[in-house]
């Protein structure tokens, strides 16, 4: 058999995937000779199997009558090639292809011919036999060769023509419309254009409104000036009307918005019929609007509850609690009698003899050992502190000691009632920056400089219903929430965190929920009132931390931030304090990385000579021998050909460029030379690499950033050098805009943040390493962790897993001093939120009062687009009954709500319900059918009518009256309002259940597509 592609073969051949045509893969699969295995879509075949003729080695190039030859980079094959020859089997096997005909020789032409448009001065071919090797084309001149729709007649003088530099085969004839009020002034009402592969095939694509209205495919000049003299003849659609004309919600309509003016999606851009000023399409849709902005006006408002029920509730809460407080009293009463005989002063007197710590561990256990139960005991604040921070660090020790009752403690329920209290919203936290604040008031102004450390991860997109029910899993960027993304589903969180110059503290300041990356405008927002509020806090913010995404890059120009080799802007003015200024910073380990991945692409075009990535492959090669000894022992195949995945770790990117390379190159020097030379230009880059991210990523005081020392003429070293760099470069062979951009700003920044904190702030030296995003990255996996098996966190995990994070590093001591007792007051206390006007939507009052107070509700629709069968109504019935009727006490209830399968009248749809009967199930009475079914039918009318939102249960509330009552008399109302709820609950649960699997399976069914 063929041995190509084997480390046995010492030939090197060209390796050709099976063509993805299937019939040409047909055809491919006859004409190989094997049995034992048939051709497969990941099967490759060299190129001793393919006649000569097939195999396109070069491009041949006629420029001004002679021909150039211009080797290929990589060969390849003709569109029509098939493997023909199999050396190593029977001649018989191996087909004789006819001789090729003779090529004429192209002679220099006098003239274009009069029937073709002439686009350029050369013509491409493709040459079939290889006679040089590898090297690289012009693509651009290529292409551009190939274009014939240049100088096309524009059907009118109200066309333009528009070419584009970075796509020289796209060329586009537009007609605009002018508009005073908008900026720019200019709508382009309809637009064609071509574009030319490098097959030579011209596609062109129509725009009518924004709209895509056809596409084909032109083989001629005369029918690319058809296409355009139609295109102008056509009369464009007027569409739905002014957006300001309809007041409805429109955010979930199947629209299209161009300038000013609404469409269907539905829409082709054009009118066909005399006459018609708008298409069917925008007609009906603009009838549907009409429709629902006539239905919001006349819906009618129901009150949920009347003054007198209110009254009612409160008297029978008053009169529970009345009962509750006799009977604590007669509870401390005999208490007290029993502890009388103890002397309390000489147990105080003992007790303080212990440490604090102790001392509340065991007047808990003393204090637990006079109750018969622990229910209804109030625990002492610093104790709760101390329990809630050890069951943080371990729930399984946590539940260990209490079970065992080595030490009385709280139960998981009892500690939740006082951390809901630290309420964790999207957003910006009142209650945890007044925490911060009482913090900060105990610690030295230099532990208090710091910067701010932002960062975004993936969300999965879900929706949850909360115990307010109150639908969780919308965007919330608290209140910066734009109006059009409040029914959006989160699937993105950005975290702001404040990381200190001194310590491993750290503290999350502000959470967000947004969809996709929040955009550079709101993001500066953001960050501007998250540093106001730290300043308010106490934290003194000197610095921005980020990573080098568009959006980022984008925030920084918009506080004036900018590097280039000729100007360097690397703060801007502090928004709390004139006297100061705010520094930005791109994370170093992100910069290294950008690094490398560019070095492994193109390599770099230096001022010293070329750095190829292919020293660093050769010296692996040379290195990678298990027998021997290694110097770079650390590097492993991942370093040098890492996959997608490992590209983004940044363990492996920082020992590319670590001392153990320079090692290696020393020890293997002569080898890689014979391979690749000049190897010095490469050792010294990476030397200077190594310096860059030592200085960088100090961590102890030896290593540390001192003014006037090696470290800083390091970082003048690698600015000067990205001068010199760039400038020889002249943009070939030189970092990408943000990565250098990144750099330079993060070096400037950092000399600047050097001088100002050792010169005004007295600090002696600074660790680069508090200057990275190490800390929320940390913070991230642990996020990652603690949502369990899913590959992301929901929009609801993510918020109270970082509830919990933010409470856990309150009340943790910092290493060098103590939080005292009274600080942390404020997270076990419920007060007001009031950073940022940020209101909270009113939860959903889901007892309702007066079920008879309304008689009907207005239709949003004529008829309900959906609804539940029957029989499956009954059986939810029944469920509902076994919940909220079998464990009531009265037995008149009961016998009104629950009937025997033998009572059952034939008029209620029980066949289903006595079929899945196993001998448990509930059969309910007429009077309690009647009332699901109401609520089902207003539940899937209010479903399948009203858009998903955060307050639906709102709607479902609004959308109830007139229910019939169930029970007793004494009972019928208290028990009409449990079976409602429950049931509204329970099929909200459902609702949204099936909600989120009908989403994944749309998203996985995209993902398969793409």
């Amino acid at each position: 058999g063929c041995d190509a592609g084997y480390n046995s073969c010492k030939e090197k051949h060209s390796l050709f995937r099976a063509p993805a045509n299937a019939s040409l893969f047909e055809e491919w699969d006859r004409a190989i000779p094997r049995a034992d295995k048939r051709l497969q879509e990941n099967s490759a075949v060299c190129s001793q199997h393919f006649d000569d003729r097939y195999i396109l080695r070069a491009n041949r190039l006629v420029i001004d009558g002679k021909e150039v030859f211009h080797p290929r980079e990589r060969p390849t094959l003709r569109a029509d090639a098939v493997p023909t020859i199999f050396p190593n089997l029977p001649s018989y096997l191996t087909k004789q292809l006819p001789k090729e005909r003779k090529r004429k020789a192209k002679t220099s032409p006098q003239g274009p011919p009069q029937n073709k448009v002439r686009v350029g001065s050369g013509d491409v071919e493709e040459l079939p036999a290889a006679q040089v090797e590898e090297p690289q084309i012009d693509q651009h001149a290529a292409a551009s060769s190939a274009v014939f729709t240049a100088n096309l007649h524009c059907p009118s003088d109200f066309w333009s023509i528009q070419l584009f530099s970075d796509r020289p085969c796209l060329i586009s004839y537009q007609k605009a419309r002018f508009l005073p009020e908008r900026k720019p002034p200019l709508l382009l009402e309809k637009v064609v254009l071509f574009e030319t592969d490098e097959t030579k095939r011209t596609q062109c694509m129509i725009y009518l409104n924004g709209l895509l209205h056809q596409e084909k495919t032109v083989t001629s000049v005369s029918d690319a000036d058809d296409v355009l003299n139609c295109v102008d003849k056509l009369r464009l659609c007027a569409g739905v009307g002014e957006s300001r004309e309809f007041s409805v919600d429109i955010q979930g309509t199947s629209k299209h918005l161009f300038g000013t003016r609404l469409f269907s999606d539905r829409c082709m851009g054009a009118v066909t019929g005399d006459g018609q000023r708008s298409c069917l399409s925008c007609k009906y849709f603009r009838q549907l609007l009409k429709g629902r902005q006539w239905r919001v006006k006349t819906k009618a408002k129901r009150p949920l509850d009347t003054a007198a029920k209110k009254l009612g509730r409160a008297l029978r809460t008053l009169k529970r609690k009345q009962k509750a407080v006799v009977t604590l009293l007669e509870r401390l009463n005999k208490m007290k009698a029993q502890n009388e005989q103890i002397c309390k002063e000489a147990f105080e007197e003992q007790l303080k003899k212990l440490p604090k710590k102790q001392q509340e561990s065991v007047r808990a256990c003393f204090e637990a050992s006079k109750r018969a139960s622990m229910r209804g005991y109030k625990y002492n604040r610093d104790w709760l502190l101390e329990c809630i921070i050890l069951r943080m660090k371990s729930a399984r020790l946590y539940e260990h000691l209490r079970r065992h009752k080595i030490l009385v403690m709280p139960g998981r329920t009892c500690l939740l009632q006082y951390v809901k209290n630290f309420k964790a919203t999207f957003g910006f936290n009142g209650n945890l920056l007044r925490a911060v604040k009482a913090k900060t008031r105990a610690m030295d102004e230099m532990k208090r400089h710091g910067g701010l450390v932002l960062d975004e991860m993936k969300l999965s997109a879900h929706l949850d219903l909360s115990a307010s029910s109150t639908i969780q899993g919308f965007v919330d960027l608290g209140s910066f929430t734009p109006k059009d993304q409040r029914h959006t589903k989160a699937d993105h969180g950005l975290v702001l965190m404040f990381q200190p110059f001194v310590g491993k503290w750290t503290q999350v300041i502000g959470v967000f929920a947004s969809s996709g990356n929040v955009k550079a405008d709101l993001l500066t927002k953001i960050v501007t009132e998250a540093i106001i509020l730290c300043e308010q806090s106490g934290l003194l913010v000197d610095y921005v931390c980020c990573d080098g995404a568009s959006w980022n890059r984008a925030m920084w120009h918009n506080f004036g931030v900018h590097g280039s080799a000729t100007s360097v802007r690397c703060k801007a003015a502090h928004p709390s304090d004139s006297s100061r200024f705010v520094y930005f910073i791109s994370d170093v380990p992100h910069l290294v990385k950008c690094v490398r991945n560019q070095m492994m692409k193109t390599g770099f075009n230096t001022q010293n000579g070329r750095v190829h990535w292919e020293h660093v492959v050769a010296t692996w090669k040379c290195d990678r021998s298990d027998v021997t000894l290694k110097a770079a022992y650390k590097l492993t195949r991942a370093h040098v050909f890492p996959n997608g995945f490992e590209k983004m770790r940044v363990d492996l990117a920082f020992q590319v460029f670590s001392p153990l390379m320079l090692r290696a190159f020393m020890v293997h020097q002569k080898e890689v030379e014979q391979l690749y030379p000049n190897l010095k230009v490469t050792y010294e880059f990476v030397a200077l690499m190594v310096d860059f991210i030592r200085v960088m990523t100090s961590r102890f005081p030896a290593r540390a950033l001192r003014p006037g020392k090696a470290q800083e003429h390091v970082i003048d070293t690698v600015l000067a050098y990205l001068d010199d760099w760039e400038r020889h470069a002249n943009g070939r062979g030189f970092l990408s805009r943000s990565t250098s951009e990144g750099l330079r700003v993060t070096l400037q920044s950092t000399k600047e943040l050097l001088a100002y904190l050792t010169q005004k702030v007295g600090f002696q030296y600074l660790m680069t390493s508090h200057l990275s995003q190490d800390c929320i990255e940390r913070l991230f996996g642990i996020v990652r962790q603690s949502a369990g098996a899913n590959d992301n966190p929901t929009p609801a995990q993510f918020c109270v897993i970082m509830r919990c994070l933010s409470f856990c590093s309150l009340v943790k001591s910092t290493r060098t001093g103590n939080v005292e007792p009274g600080v942390l007051e404020s997270l076990l206390s419920p007060q007001a939120d009031e950073v940022s006007g940020r209101r909270d939507s009113p939860e959903p009052q889901m007892d309702i009062s007066d079920l008879g107070a309304v008689d009907s509700i207005v239709d949003h629709l004529p008829c309900v687009s959906e609804s539940s069968d029957a029989q499956l109504i009954y059986y939810a019935a029944g469920y509902a009954a076994r919940k909220k009727i079998s464990t009531s006490k009265c037995e008149e209830c009961k016998a009104l709500c629950l009937l025997k399968q033998c009572q059952v009248p034939e008029t209620l749809p029980a066949a289903a319900t006595k079929e899945w009967d196993m001998g448990g199930l509930l059969y309910p009475s007429k009077e309690l059918y009647k009332l699901i079914l109401t609520l089902e039918n207003k539940l899937t009318q209010v479903f399948s009518t009203c858009k998903l939102h955060a307050g639906l249960m709102v709607d479902v509330v609004s959308a109830l009256g007139g229910l019939p009552r169930i029970g007793c008399p004494e009972h019928a109302e208290c028990l009409t309002k449990e079976v409602t709820k429950f049931y509204c609950v329970t099929r909200l649960h459902f609702f949204l259940k099936g909600k989120n699997k009908t989403d994944a399976e749309k998203k996985k069914k995209m993902q398969k597509n793409v």
